[in-house]
């Protein structure tokens, strides 16, 4: 169950796997929508309504004191059913960005948890298909785990990914890969 705590946490990361965004109605502002990663090129979109009732409130506060906002700019995103949206930005994280805002980290989980997720595996299941402990799944997630060519292994095996692949991910985050 999403909590005010897990909210917040997830609502700062704009770039890690388990990102939300909190979206408004292109034709009716009053109707917002929360937007979470859906996995393989998918975004899960649903009405807030359909959220406990103090994340609701905690979101429609943020955006009514400016914490979210919608910038100048902002392209719609078509949601499906003939709906668009708008995402609002965080301030916060906008402040915290640096000047090229296309600038992101790179988790190494990313591209691993968009094929479980489409793939509707849950985190117990694929952390024993990995081989790991709650709290190093956790890190693999985080990207605070050491890649090993056993995992790597594990990897392949799991999700039929070539070995390759996931050696160039390695790379990519050993060298600290910044991307667009």
């Amino acid at each position: 169950m999403l909590t005010i705590d897990k909210f917040k946490a997830r609502l700062i990361r704009p770039n890690h796997p388990d990102w939300l965004l909190v979206g408004v109605d292109t034709k009716d502002d009053s109707r917002l929508y929360i937007l979470g990663n859906g996995g393989m090129s998918n975004i899960n979109c649903a009405p807030i309504e359909s959220f406990p009732e103090e994340i609701k409130n905690y979101a429609i506060e943020m955006v009514t004191q400016g914490e979210l906002y919608l910038k100048g700019n902002e392209k719609s995103l078509r949601v499906g059913q003939g709906k668009s949206i708008y995402s609002y930005t965080l301030k916060k994280i906008e402040n915290l960005l640096p000047t090229s805002s296309t600038t992101r980290k790179m988790y190494f989980s990313s591209i691993f948890i968009r094929w479980q997720r489409s793939h509707q595996l849950s985190d117990e299941h694929v952390q024993e298909k990995l081989g790991l402990t709650a709290k190093e799944f956790h890190q693999f997630r985080e990207d605070e785990l050491t890649i090993t060519p056993d995992l790597i292994n594990k990897l392949v095996e799991i999700t039929g990914v070539s070995e390759q692949f996931w050696k160039n991910r390695g790379d990519q985050k050993n060298k600290g890969f910044r991307g667009k």
